[in-house]
């Protein structure tokens, strides 16, 4: 299967159901080991579901893997809503992300939440590197 076709296949087996605030799931047992490879460390969590949904999503914009603009799709995906970012930081030791980005980058002039749209940068540029690396083990190599 080549790599865009794979992505594709994965998306259609998330769903989003409208209970406790809305989640996303997955519905496919086929990719099962994808989306706990592309949790890494953390625990099933919302947030990173649908951090692997919206990415996949963007990926599927482009016409070849190797053509994705990776800053273009995950720089779209960083909440700008105060709440949605507090929200996020407040599950599964995410302040580290945030700490990283501050010890990568310093402590943002424009401040807090600044410091946690970084973070959440740093989250969404793990999962984009864990889904990437699972695509890339799990196609061909010269597809």
């Amino acid at each position: 299967m080549k790599k865009m076709e794979l992505i594709k296949e994965i998306l259609k087996g998330m769903e989003y159901k409208d209970i406790r605030n809305g989640i996303w799931i997955n519905t496919n047992d086929t990719y099962q080991e994808f989306f706990h490879h592309a949790h890494g460390d953390m625990l099933p969590d919302d947030f990173r579901y649908k951090m692997i949904h919206d990415i996949l999503c963007g990926m599927t914009e482009y016409d070849d893997i190797e053509d994705i603009d990776s800053l273009e799709i995950l720089d779209a995906l960083i909440p700008i809503y105060n709440n949605d970012l507090l929200q996020w930081v407040s599950g599964q030791s995410r302040y580290t992300f945030v700490d990283d980005a501050i010890s990568e980058y310093g402590y943002p002039e424009e401040g807090f939440i600044k410091s946690l749209q970084y973070g959440y940068m740093m989250e969404l540029e793990e999962v984009y590197g864990l889904i990437l690396g699972w695509i890339e083990d799990n196609t061909e190599k010269d597809e």
